[in-house]
């Protein structure tokens, strides 16, 4: 699928309708519907628009369509109510993890692995796992915080 049939897609199945959808966008229906018709070459969506459709339709298919084609693999973040430091160890947990899987695309690219090449793979494996560890520690620690004084572990 190219970006553009993802953009009809998304606003075709916006469960409001287009009318709304153009509203909420600022356009005219018409105006939206020649964007995103991908036989219409002449108007398309803007870098900014392309953001705005997707937000309002929750339909990221555009997104996954450029990442696609870019050699890339998304992970959405959660959006985490546990303040700044559950925030940074979810972005250290992608941040090595993306690390990770750099070095793996790296030390596959000439189709033999060195021990060198194989004891990098091994400590950014590490890494990524003691990230995705500390995170699940913290989401943990959230939770039992959370439980009534008389449940938490150790509780008389």
């Amino acid at each position: 699928m190219d970006k553009t049939r993802a953009y009809y897609r998304a606003v075709h199945r916006f469960a409001l309708g287009t009318d709304s959808l153009a509203a909420a966008m600022g356009m005219k229906r018409t105006t939206l519907l020649h964007k995103a018709n991908p036989h219409d070459t002449g108007q398309f969506f803007s870098p900014e628009e392309g953001i705005q459709l997707q937000q309002l339709t929750a339909d990221h298919g555009g997104l996954v369509v450029e990442a696609t084609e870019l050699g890339y693999v998304l992970f959405k973040r959660p959006q985490l109510d546990g303040g700044d430091v559950c925030a940074r160890a979810v972005n250290n947990t992608v941040r090595e993890f993306s690390e990770f899987l750099g070095t793996v695309t790296e030390v596959l690219a000439d189709g033999s692995v060195t021990a060198n090449e194989l004891a990098q793979v091994d400590a950014e494996c590490i890494e990524a796992m003691a990230a995705i560890s500390d995170l699940q520690a913290r989401i943990a620690a959230l939770h039992e915080a959370a439980k009534p004084k008389h449940e938490q572990r150790g509780a008389p």
